[in-house]
């Protein structure tokens, strides 16, 4: 028999899977599925930048999500945003040959608000629901979960031969369909009420306050190096020769890498405090990554080692660092909109490195582009510090 925390712990990884597969198939398979079917690259382009916005700007609602969770509890709320997410899937599913672009990316957008705003429930209720002793566990958990959706439904549809666009639409509306029924046999579990502030209130007020304004800043600055990484890899290891296949089973690899990471990392989180954990990481994660870029400068064989490091490393930043924003979100009033607003520095970082980075590396190379944004990553390090010290001076 299973205990009461490992359950949880299940239970969580089960959401995160649910979290995983849509991100997976709308931002790693439907964009080559699309190539295929001959659409242009400037519709793609246009239907995935679309889609990425609900899980930049879910903050905003976040506060919607809260106070929602307080009166109906977390998973009617989940269960609510899964009917709105079949409602966009299920119809293009169905029709996709005959949809325009607009009602195309419309409904896949309808769909992706409502899996980004699952997102803010699901990990409200981690946060109401595990103690800070165990959120490290819960994140290595929650992140195998939701890497094993990401790969199957992203990664690991390319690799069935001749998949249509048709049968991956097919297969996410399938999982959005029968994860209700599941979810209805879980306990409703409601948010603890807050105080009577208004979130127009609360928000001004954190919004002034010197740790939570440095916590931002260390989410949009600590992951700078593997960001950067993360999105020219293939370009980088093409440049070496490496083939596209080999590419193809390479990035399958990363992601078992990235669960074994985010194992490794929440169990030592656990053990070692979260704080201590993730300073710690971003600097083991600053030497990979300098160390890739020194390999890929000499055209080294020992880059691809590295590269599978850095994607160690991945894994145990995410776990590490998502215990410690929720530690620093779950007392809170309004928890989930915090945790929300960390994950859109993180977002924001993602999108910020991979932008710098092509500029990086059209400027001098890939390995010189590697070190200088790790170097930018520890600029969030004086903020690490300094949180810390302000921590102890009010314990």
């Amino acid at each position: 028999m299973l205990s009461e925390r490992q359950k949880s712990f299940l239970k969580f990884s089960f959401f995160y899977f649910l979290e995983g597969a849509p991100i997976g198939f709308l931002w790693w398979a439907l964009p080559t599925l699309l190539k295929q079917t001959q659409w242009k690259i400037e519709d793609i382009t246009y239907v995935t930048a679309l889609l990425a916005f609900p899980w930049t700007l879910k903050f905003l609602w976040a506060p919607l999500v809260d106070k929602q969770s307080q009166r109906w509890g977390y998973r009617n709320v989940i269960l609510l945003c899964q009917l709105g997410m079949i409602s966009g899937v299920v119809p293009v599913a169905l029709y996709f040959h005959s949809l325009s672009l607009g009602w195309f990316g419309g409904l896949l957008v309808l769909h992706a608000i409502c899996a980004a705003t699952q997102d803010v429930a699901i990990d409200g209720w981690a946060m109401a629901s595990v103690e800070e002793s165990e959120r490290g566990r819960l994140n290595a958990a929650m992140q195998a979960g939701m890497l094993t959706a990401r790969w199957a439904f992203g990664a690991g549809l390319l690799l069935i031969p001749n998949i249509s666009v048709n049968v991956g639409l097919g297969l996410i509306a399938g999982l959005v369909c029968v994860a209700p029924f599941i979810l209805m046999f879980l306990k409703n579990e409601k948010a603890p009420a807050s105080s009577e502030h208004a979130v127009g209130t609360w928000l001004l007020e954190r919004a002034k306050n010197p740790s939570v304004l440095r916590n931002l800043g260390i989410a949009l600055l600590s992951g700078a190096g593997f960001e950067a990484i993360g999105a020219v890899a293939g370009p980088a290891l093409l440049s070496l020769g490496y083939e596209q296949t080999e590419i193809g089973w390479f990035y399958t690899g990363s992601v078992f890498m990235m669960i074994l990471g985010s194992w490794l990392g929440g169990v030592a989180a656990d053990k070692v405090g979260h704080a201590r954990a993730f300073f710690r990481t971003i600097l083991a994660v600053f030497a990979l990554c300098a160390a890739a870029g020194v390999a890929h400068i000499y055209g080294s064989v020992l880059f691809l080692v590295f590269l599978i490091l850095v994607y160690l490393g991945i894994g145990t930043f995410t776990a590490v660092s998502y215990s410690y924003f929720m530690d620093k979100s779950a007392g809170e009033e309004y928890p989930a909109t915090m945790f929300s607003t960390f994950m859109a520095g993180t977002n924001g970082c993602e999108a910020a490195s991979a932008f710098l980075c092509g500029r990086f590396v059209a400027q001098w190379n890939y390995g010189t582009a590697f070190i200088v944004m790790g170097l930018l990553s520890l600029l969030s390090c004086p903020l690490f510090r300094k949180t810390q010290k302000g921590n102890a001076a009010t314990a």
